[in-house]
């Protein structure tokens, strides 16, 4: 299969043994500012082992964590696109004037800067900012999840359950393995799984159910057996009420098995007395399909055991939500687009055509990784008429270097690299999730709330070391993953001695609820500014309340000042340790906040990154009725056709002008779309060819939101 890569990135392979059936988290890093291609960290493997389960001796690694070794992966390229089905918006002949002020045209293809929708404008008379307090009890944010709250493999206590809550999160993620529901034939033994799906429900989380592990007794090659075999025992694979699942199809009919057991109104649900709603609706089919340790079979097979679920799982509910296996895009970047193919030119498809109502999408270690995974799938799903598809970000973290029971002792930059400090673990909570959420993510998970085995076999653990116990072969380190350490009670590194403690990575996800997950928010901007244009902006805004929202953090390695305009007569300013501060202006009307600078280094070799993560991130918040248009960040490169998408903080304004403009041709701003609300296009440019986008909105008085256009996103063709 074709797929595209680069030199520059990196596969660096665990030389442990893999922990059989287990999910793993994959660190991929971009930044997207950068034209280069992001650069792939390394692969995390288990934290919930499967009971019973005992891997090989792992290879002594003294000093070295890991054990990773790097390996170069030969550029290819992605599949072609067939833009032949797309239906795009036509260019408009201009209904009014071009915008006065167009800048000459370049005369080469330039390296633009997007321009901050800020507009300097009058203070308006609105009460003074109120300081936020944090929120007193969980919010169960339908926007926020946390891996492993609970699972079968690591039973929740009461006090696990309040830790997981606390968060804020609203859902839980967690496996079902089949490989240990079905070690014989036909004989379903749900034990534990029960358990784990039952607490979510009392303690009032939504549970993410990830399906599989392959039992042995279907596993005669690297797809379960029977997966090609009609779901229906008619012969079909054409749903209708009453029809029986093909006992010739054992993945189909597990599938059936489980979201008939934990569905609301299910057999489960029946026997606990559940509420309606209650019960599981969101089934992850795999875990990693694009990443070989997870699944061996090819994009047809996977193709395929989606499509399966889909049909046995609706069959089982109607309402069930069925999500694409969580994708690392880094080993196989054609993956996704293949896959899409195939449902494409399906001469029988299911459903609407794709058997899929969510994707989901991992990103480790260097935060822009996120803004650039999820604005291409984004981009890509809407090539294929999916654009309204949401997209999960159900796995994000960083691991850490310097607490138990990471590598404490290193000395060495080769033993710390892809990981953080505590608080730069921190500082990769907030500026992941903003990253996310200005992409377009829906929901966004953490992994994970509690270091459990981290990726080590199950029952490891040492105390504290000074790296001598490396010496020994023995395991000496763990991925220190979780927003908590673990308890002396965790099956797996149960030494810490702060035991069942948060990590400052915890106050910074409950911070990330306060502020993104409450009301609607609306994402508008984000651009670089400031000395040497190394201060990273992301604005968003809350109509309900009439807020603006900066969230700023610096890229460099010195100090810098943020000065943020004052647009009312105070503004509350969050750092990520929760702490707030009510700011007021200066004389020059504005507000100036200090941004400590990076000082991660830690993203490995032969990569163009200065720093994988940013410095700690503020966040400013201030009340204004200021209305802001915008069109949203774009990637420094894009495919051929790629989304466009232009937003407003002012919900009454119904009439929006986009505009377009060829830098590389040099040519005048061209009027594109004519629409009465926010909203998002395919825009389909030349190959090599760099374009700049911009939008405006006509306010009540007449007058347009922006008179003079500037570039306030830009990218280049591929």
């Amino acid at each position: 299969m074709p797929v595209r890569r680069t030199s520059y990135r990196l596969l660096i392979v665990a030389a442990l043994a893999l922990l059989a059936g287990a999910i793993a988290c994959n660190l991929p890093g971009f930044r997207p500012q950068y034209a280069e291609e992001p650069p792939t960290p390394y692969v995390i493997f288990v934290t919930a082992t499967p009971e019973g389960y005992v891997p090989p001796t792992p290879t002594p690694t003294p000093l070295v964590v890991g054990p990773f070794r790097p390996t170069l992966i030969p550029p290819t390229v992605e599949p072609t696109l067939d833009l032949g089905m797309l239906t795009l918006p036509p260019t408009l002949v201009p209904a009014s004037p071009t915008p006065t002020g167009s800048p000459a045209p370049p005369t080469a293809t330039p390296t633009i800067t997007p321009t901050p929708v800020l507009p300097t404008a009058t203070p308006t008379a609105l009460p003074p900012t109120p300081t936020p307090l944090p929120v007193a009890g969980p919010l169960f944010s339908d926007r926020l999840g946390v891996n492993f709250i609970s699972s079968a493999q690591h039973q929740a206590s009461e006090e696990r359950f309040r830790a997981g809550l606390d968060t804020g999160a609203g859902w839980d993620r967690f496996a079902i393995y089949w490989n240990e529901i079905e070690a014989e034939a036909d004989q379903y033994e749900w034990g534990l799984y029960d358990d784990a799906v039952r607490n979510d429900v009392l303690y009032g989380l939504r549970t993410d159910a990830i399906l599989l592990g392959m039992p042995q007794i279907y596993s005669q090659s690297s797809v379960p057996a029977g997966l090609y075999e009609p779901v229906f025992a008619d012969g079909s694979d054409v749903p209708d009420s009453g029809k029986a699942i093909n006992p010739d199809n054992p993945w189909a009919e597990f599938v059936y098995a489980a979201v008939e057991r934990y569905r609301p109104g299910g057999a489960l649900a029946r026997t606990e007395g559940w509420g309606d709603g209650q019960g599981v609706r969101v089934w992850e089919i795999w875990n990693e399909p694009d990443f070989t340790t997870f699944w061996g079979g090819s994009v047809q097979d996977y193709a395929r055991l989606l499509e399966v679920a889909y049909i046995a799982a609706k069959q089982a509910d109607p309402g069930a939500q069925i999500m694409m296996g969580g994708l690392v895009l880094f080993e196989q970047p054609g993956f996704l687009i293949e896959l899409l193919n195939i449902f494409r030119d399906d001469p029988a498809p299911v459903g609407n055509g794709f058997p899929f109502d969510i994707v989901a999408l991992h990103s480790y270690s260097h935060p822009p990784y996120t803004f650039y995974a999820v604005q291409r799938t984004e981009s890509l799903l809407a090539i294929y008429g999916l654009g309204d598809v949401p997209i999960w970000l159900n796995e994000s973290g960083v691991a850490v270097w310097d607490d138990y029971p990471g590598p404490e002792w290193a000395t060495r930059p080769d033993q710390i690299v892809w990981r953080a400090t505590q608080e730069e673990q921190a500082s990769y909570v907030i500026q992941n999730a903003a990253y996310a959420f200005m992409a377009g993510a829906d929901v966004v998970f953490h992994f994970q709330l509690y270091d459990d085995c981290g990726n080590q076999p199950r029952g490891t653990t040492f105390a504290p070391h000074d790296g001598s116990l490396c010496d020994t072969g023995a395991v000496c380190w763990g991925d220190a993953l979780g927003l908590m350490r673990n308890a002396a009670d965790n099956v797996c590194f149960n030494q810490h001695p702060q035991p069942n403690t948060p990590r400052p990575a915890y106050e910074a996800f409950h911070l990330v609820g306060e502020v993104f997950a409450g009301e609607e928010l609306i994402p508008l901007s984000m651009f670089n500014t400031g000395p040497g244009n190394r201060q990273r902006w992301l604005v968003f805004a809350r109509p309900q309340s009439a807020e603006l929202i900066l969230v700023i953090w610096n890229e460099g390695g010195t100090p810098s000042e943020a000065v943020v305009f004052a647009r009312s007569e105070e503004a509350t300013l969050i750092t990520q340790d929760g702490e707030r501060t009510v700011l007021q202006p200066e004389e020059d009307g504005t507000y100036r906040v200090t941004l400590p600078p990076a000082t991660n280094r830690n993203q490995g070799p032969d990569t163009s990154v200065e720093y994988m993560i940013s410095g700690p991130p503020v966040i400013v918040i201030q009340q204004t009725r200021d209305p802001f248009v915008s069109v949203l960040p774009l990637l420094d490169r894009s495919r051929p056709a790629f989304l466009v998408k232009w937003r407003s903080s002012d919900p009454s304004l119904n009439e929006f002008q986009v505009w377009y403009r060829d830098e590389t041709g040099g040519g005048d701003w061209q009027l594109w779309i004519e629409t009465d609300s926010p909203g998002d296009a395919l825009f389909v440019g030349g190959e090599g060819r760099t374009y700049s986008f911009f939008a405006r909105a006509r306010l009540p008085d007449g007058e347009w939101t922006e008179e003079t256009p500037v570039p306030q996103a830009t990218t280049t063709i591929e």
